[in-house]
């Protein structure tokens, strides 16, 4: 990892820190969501990471990681049912 990636990350890490501090409603909504999302997105490659080795993945996409992210566990659960039993 390159210094600029490392600087990209801190610097989104700072500004989902601080829309999660603002005051103001729709602000402070959007950090809460982005930081959910950063969440699902971490739980999915956990998930990945145990289960890749048994050859079990969940891709990581938008819609994968909005998902898991906003859904919670119950999010996550449907996306291993989906892969599961239908794909």
């Amino acid at each position: 990892m390159n210094i600029w990636q490392m600087v990209l990350i801190g610097v989104g890490a700072f500004i989902m820190v601080m829309m999660t501090q603002v005051k103001a409603g729709p602000i402070r909504w959007i950090g809460r969501r982005m930081i959910e999302i950063t969440l699902g997105a971490l739980a999915l490659f956990v998930i990945n990471l145990f289960a890749g080795g048994y050859g079990f993945q969940i891709p990581l996409n938008l819609i994968t990681v909005a998902m898991a992210g906003l859904l919670g566990v119950p999010g996550i659960l449907g996306l291993v049912c989906i892969k599961l039993f239908i794909l």
